[in-house]
């Protein structure tokens, strides 16, 4: 099942990935980027978009350790996949996930969300 759904979200990012080539420049499509070039700042949460598609767009999201993405609403659904770092998602519902490396959930619209990060964590985000 797990290998299932890591299938599904590869495919998702890839397919994605296809429709938000249209939208970059001829320089903004080198070869290879890691998520570590796109935070450059030092703040204590960064967010940066990869992509834009026509439907949606792909975010790369940091947040230092101790620190928190504050509570949130978004108007879409969304994936959710913890790449690196150690951080827990709470929403107002009462769910409350601890995501790790490799980790991934889905996050529903309109539900009152927040993000602490236990390290220094770095996120994918798909809508």
């Amino acid at each position: 099942m797990k290998t299932a759904k890591s299938a599904l979200l590869l495919s998702m990012v890839f397919f994605f990935g296809l429709l938000g080539q249209q939208n970059l420049s001829a320089q903004e499509t080198k070869a290879v980027t890691n998520l570590k070039e796109l935070h450059t700042e030092q703040k204590a949460v960064q967010t940066k978009v990869i992509f834009t598609a026509e439907d949606g767009k792909v975010v790369s999201l940091k947040i230092a350790k101790g620190e928190e993405l504050k509570d949130h609403v978004s108007n879409l659904s969304a994936l959710f996949l913890c790449v690196t770092g150690d951080a827990t998602y709470e929403d107002v519902n009462g769910k409350s996930i601890r995501l790790k490396a490799g980790d991934y959930m889905f996050i529903e619209k309109d539900v009152m969300h927040k993000v602490t990060a236990k390290k220094d964590s770095n996120f994918i985000l798909i809508r």
